[in-house]
């Protein structure tokens, strides 16, 4: 409201793009709203660039910032207890994605939001996690860890409490939008329409839309605890079943050696030995083992397919 003429008229183009009604038409309420996520979505993103410059500073301080130090003894000789050096791949993975989905056009900014958050939370309790398998025990190490670990927590709570407010403000924002549009012109509701049934999907459209199949949310929670365990055993069967189906020859190769072997010191008839008989009997146990879970899967998926179907129609009749 207290803005210039020209950042005005952005904020009145911006609001267009995105499907909006413009600037001039929309209630105070909306526009506070546009303002308080803008403010939310800069303070995350200035916490994010100062953790990801301030995590490598936090890491080399123990070791004087000198490089070659670090790496020689959190690195060279990284172990589960003994080093955090594996910290800085996790909060600079947990700072791209958070930038990523802050300026992804794709999708709506509630949806954007609740990825970000729960990103930051992931990270969080894999940081938490991380640190119940430090040695505390070693004083001579503790120092390595004590800054690294403090600055992990304030910048894992501060992102998760900002992550949690943008996401609150980005669903206030849309309920208010949908309210609006429900009472507004009919241009908006062309546009809504257009929007709704466009044939042009994005790719996170599109992985929203299959979601279900690998995914389900839909149904009592004991239904959809169930179902996600089955669409994950699943994935577990066609990764079993490809692993034995590839190194089911490694043994028909070491019985055929054995045979060549065999027949290589006399012609005469010989008993089957162990080592031509075994590789035989796993070799066969392991395809059948390959097709048993292939078959285990297509079972085991049938529920999942059900309650996918049933998703994907109410949200497309609802």
């Amino acid at each position: 409201l207290l803005q210039g003429p020209g950042a005005r008229r952005a904020m009145q183009a911006a609001s267009m793009e995105e499907g909006r009604a413009p600037l001039s038409e929309r209630p105070a309420e909306q526009i506070e709203l546009d303002e308080r996520v803008s403010r939310l979505r800069k303070l995350l993103l200035a916490i994010i660039v100062v953790d990801f410059l301030a995590v490598p500073w936090f890491l080399l301080t123990p070791f004087s910032l000198n490089i070659s130090s670090w790496a020689e003894k959190q690195v060279a000789h990284w172990s589960l207890g003994g080093s955090i050096a594996d910290w800085l791949l996790f909060a600079w993975t947990r700072d791209a994605l958070v930038v990523i989905f802050l300026f992804l056009r794709t999708g709506n900014s509630e949806d954007n939001a609740r990825r970000a958050r729960r990103t930051i939370v992931a990270v969080l309790i894999l940081g938490i996690s991380r640190i119940s398998f430090l040695d505390w025990d070693d004083f001579s190490i503790t120092g390595f860890f004590v800054p690294t670990t403090i600055w992990a927590c304030i910048a894992g709570l501060a992102t998760s409490a900002v992550s949690q407010l943008l996401f609150l403000a980005n669903s206030k924002q849309r309920a208010v939008e949908e309210s609006a549009m429900a009472n507004g012109s009919s241009e908006a509701s062309a546009d809504t329409e257009s929007t709704q049934y466009s044939s042009a999907l994005s790719f996170m459209q599109t992985l929203k839309v299959l979601k279900p199949y690998f995914w389900p949310s839909t149904g009592k929670s004991t239904e959809v605890l169930m179902n996600r365990i089955r669409a994950s055993t699943t994935w577990i069967c066609v990764a079993l079943s490809k692993v034995a189906n590839i190194i089911s020859p490694i043994y028909l190769a070491r019985a055929t050696n054995a045979l060549s072997a065999a027949l290589k010191t006399t012609s005469d008839p010989q008993e089957i030995t162990a080592a031509m008989s075994w590789p035989i009997v796993q070799y066969a146990s392991l395809i059948f083992l390959s097709k048993a879970l292939k078959e285990a899967q297509s079972l085991v998926y049938i529920k999942v397919q059900q309650a996918a179907y049933i998703e994907i129609a109410d949200t497309t009749f609802a």
